[in-house]
This record gives structure tokens, C-alpha cells and sequence, in this order.
């Protein structure tokens, strides 16, 4: 099924009429408050909060009032809680009638995410952990996820292992709440391509600004070969621990591990007696965590990202994507996809590779030129994801230059910027209404 949609936003108004104590002056200082440090919803009948983990991942106190659905919000590499502020922003006008409570990690602030995906994602589940357990009885019954960037990868670990199969209803759990909803916007779910020496407009994944010097005609190929030879050193130097992540070069291999199952089908052909006594440790179910929600979305831009390729950010092969004029195409959302689940959620094996599980080819007859990434994109589509291609304004005269950033409205100066915002909080309403009608919805 596909949709086009266009235009802008229209940012609902709030009702700050009959609230207790208001006033023109105490409403200024409630927005300056907000937009310093997020605050805290507005008090009355308004049921949306926000909260912020505090320093050291110690949990915020959250307000009063029946909340039901918690959306947890994590940002992306060097980055920080407040550039999250004015999604926030806009997400509360359009929660202002639902019983949401979203909460925004601080856990990971600025340099702490040169530290890698692990250790990341052992500091998110801690503050999650010390954050619920501050609630004491509440009324959530769901949990659903946004991350920007690497916060979409640092999810993706947290969650897999807080995920839970209770016994005997067999309930799939994360965090002891029901999944709902997984939003990544702008994530590497596939890591990064290191190969710039071939064909370097076809391959699938490369960072983009490594693909655009590597086109420079004549000297192209010189920063390719550059980095190519010193690409350790480079890599360490600028992004530590990250980096090697994000690169495919950490011994752990964890970005292939989330995107692989933990339990691994044996080729009975070729292996031998002793290889089926052994026992090997297996990876943490992350693709199982990720399969359990009732829908997964990821948004990605069409150009002008310079950090996270097109293909990355929403699940293709390079080969795969949407004929879209780029440049004529409107700015806004220029196409939504939803692809449905396949094979249950079973995984794809890659070309030439093994299976990780019982399960056919995946649905797409086309290869990744990657043999890893290939592997990695089959696992993931299987599961199903509605694909959001966005096209976002760069504005240079008032710093936004950077439309990695201008996704996320990381500097509020356009409402172009607020398009994702707007469009994944509305995808969340739709879903808490899906699993509020009927008996928790059903999996797409």
C-alpha cells in the first residue's frame, strides 16, 4: 500500500484557559522553562507529560495522572535530551488528548556515545530500569520507542534485553510493558559500507559524505584511497568505540548481532558431531524484541544526509529505492510504503550464506552489493516496516545545514522541520487507538 502525502503541519493550539494559577506571566515562564530544560506537561486535565532522566541516568519524578502508553525517546550520536526539545514540543500538541507519557534519556549525553552500541545501550536500560521502578504502581500497559540516528541502534540493544516471553500466556514483554511502537528516523541499521574503491555510486550504505568525495571527478578517488588505507586510525580518532561499531570492525560484531536471531539453525551437512555437542553462546534475542512490536517505521531523508545513506535509514538496497525526482520532489513526505510481515518474522539467509533459521528467501530478488549488509536487510524487512522517505530543507543563513539534523527540528526555524514530528506522533496515536479498540492489536 502506498500513500503520497505534501504540505506542512498544522500545530494543534493549547488550551491554557481554566488552568489553575495561570496567568500571562506564569505562562512565559512555563514556556521559557520548556524550552530550557523540557519542563513538565501542563497541569489540569491534560494526561501528556515529559520527563527527562536526570544526571547519571537518575529518573526525573514524573507528574501525577492516569498514563497508560509511555513513548521513550533517545537521541543520536554527540548528541544530547534538548535536541529533542522541539519534537517534544510538537508531539505534546498533538498527545494533548491521550494518555501518553513520553520520556526523553539523558544518559548518553555529548562524548558518552563514543563509547559504543554495548555500553550505550547498558546505560539506557539502566535509566529505563531505575526510571520505572521510581513509578511504583502505575497504569502503563505500553512502550513504545523513538531514536534519532544512533539512538535507533542503542534501542535496539536496550531492548533486547529487557525482552521477556511470560509463561504461560506466552505475552511478548519489553521492560514488563506490551510493544507498541518502534520509530527510528534517520537510523544506520546496517552499519556503514566500507568499500569506496569500486563503483562508489552503486554500493549500498556508504556514508554519504565519503560517496560525494569519493565523485569528485579526477581527485575522487584520492580521499577514497586516503581513507581506505588509514580508515582504523580515522575511524578511532574521530568516533572511539563507535566507530569500529558502526564500521563492522568490532570483534562483538554487535550491529550484525541485532539484526540477527539468537537462536541459529545448524547446516546438518556440514557440520560435524562435535560441533552439534558444542554449545555456543548465543546473541541476546534482539531481532525478537524488535519483531514483538505491533509496528516498526523508519524515516529516512532522500538527499542532503550526510551521515546516514537513504537506503540505510529505511531498510533497501540501493537498487531498491523509490523513483523519486529528487530534486523536483516537494519538501515534506514525497512517499510512505508499508510493507507487510513475511514468513512470520522468520529470517532470509543471505546470498551464498547460511540461513540463521529456518526460513525461505525474502520477498525482494535483488542482492545488496555487501554480502554482510545483504544478511541484515533481509532479517530486518522480513519483519515488516512502513518506510517514510522525507525530503528536508537545508538552510545554511540560519544554521541548519545539516539536514541529518533538520529532521529532528534540531534548530526550530522552519516548520519543514517539524513534518516527522507531527507525522510519527500521529502514527503513534493511530496505534495506542488500534490497541485500545481491540484486545492489544494486531502485528503488522
Amino acid at each position: 500500500a502506498k500513500a503520497r502525502r505534501g504540505g506542512e503541519p498544522v500545530a494543534a493550539q493549547h488550551n491554557t484557559a481554566g488552568f489553575p494559577g495561570w496567568s500571562p506571566r506564569s505562562q512565559n515562564v512555563r514556556l521559557l522553562r520548556g524550552a530550557l530544560k523540557f519542563g513538565e506537561g501542563h497541569e489540569g486535565d491534560m494526561v501528556t507529560t515529559t520527563t527527562t532522566g536526570g544526571e547519571g541516568g537518575e529518573p526525573a519524578l514524573p507528574m501525577s495522572g492516569k498514563k497508560e502508553h509511555l513513548v521513550v525517546m533517545v537521541h543520536g550520536l554527540f548528541g544530547s535530551d534538548k535536541h529533542l526539545t522541539n519534537v517534544v514540543r510538537v508531539m505534546e500538541e498533538n498527545f494533548v488528548e491521550s494518555s501518553v507519557k513520553i520520556f526523553v534519556s539523558s544518559c548518553n549525553k555529548r562524548t558518552k556515545t563514543l563509547d559504543g552500541i554495548q555500553k550505550c545501550g547498558e546505560r539506557l536500560i539502566s535509566e529505563l530500569d531505575a526510571y520505572l521502578a521510581s513509578l511504583g504502581e502505575n497504569d502503563l500497559k505500553t512502550i513504545s520507542f523513538i531514536g534519532h540516528s544512533m539512538g535507533g541502534l542503542i534501542i535496539r540493544y536496550a531492548i533486547g534485553h529487557r525482552y521477556r516471553v511470560e509463561e504461560p500466556s506466552g505475552r511478548e514483554t519489553i521492560f514488563g510493558l506490551i510493544p507498541l511502537h518502534y520509530v527510528a528516523i534517520t537510523t544506520p541499521h546496517v552499519g556503514c559500507n566500507d568499500t569506496y574503491l569500486s563503483d562508489i555510486k552503486k554500493e549500498d550504505s556508504v556514508t554519504p559524505c565519503l560517496r560525494w568525495m569519493g565523485q569528485i571527478p579526477c581527485l575522487g578517488k584520492i580521499p577514497a584511497l586516503a581513507f581506505h588505507v588509514f580508515e582504523s586510525f580515522f575511524v578511532w580518532l574521530v568516533l572511539r568505540r563507535t566507530g569500529d561499531d558502526l564500521f563492522l570492525r568490532d570483534k562483538d560484531k554487535i550491529v550484525e548481532q541485532l539484526a540477527s536471531y539468537s537462536i541459529k539453525r545448524k547446516d546438518s551437512a556440514a557440520a560435524t558431531a562435535a560441533e552439534e555437542e558444542e554449545e555456543k553462546p548465543r546473541p541476546p534475542p534482539y531481532l525478537e524484541a524488535l519483531a514483538s512490536f505491533t509496528e516498526r517505521t523508519c524515516y529516512g531523508n532522500i538527499r542532503g544526509d550526510h551521515v546516514v545513506a537513504w537506503e540505510n535509514a529505511t531498510i533497501r538496497r540501493k537498487v531498491d529505492l523509490p523513483k523519486i525526482k529528487r530534486k523536483d520532489a516537494p519538501y515534506g513526505i514525497v512517499n510512505e510504503e508499508v510493507s507487510p510481515r513475511s514468513l512470520g518474522g522468520a529470517p532470509a539467509p543471505a546470498p551464498n550464506g547460511p540461513l540463521n533459521q529456518e526460513g525461505d528467501l525474502a520477498s525482494s530478488p535483488t542482492f545488496a552489493t555487501c554480502p554482510k549488509i545483504e544478511g541484515m536487510i533481509r532479517n530486518l524487512e522480513a519483519l515488516g516496516w512502513r518506510r517514510v522517505d522525507v525530503k528536508t530543507k537545508i538552510l545554511v543563513h540560519k544554521g541548519a545545514p545539516w539536514a541529518h539534523d533538520n529532521i529532528i527540528s534540531k534548530t526550530d526555524c522552519h516548520d519543514n522541520f517539524k513534518v516527522v514530528a507531527s507525522h510519527s506522533s500521529s502514527l503513534l496515536l493511530q496505534s495506542i487507538k488500534t490497541f485500545e479498540g481491540g484486545a492489544g492489536g494486531a502485528k503488522k
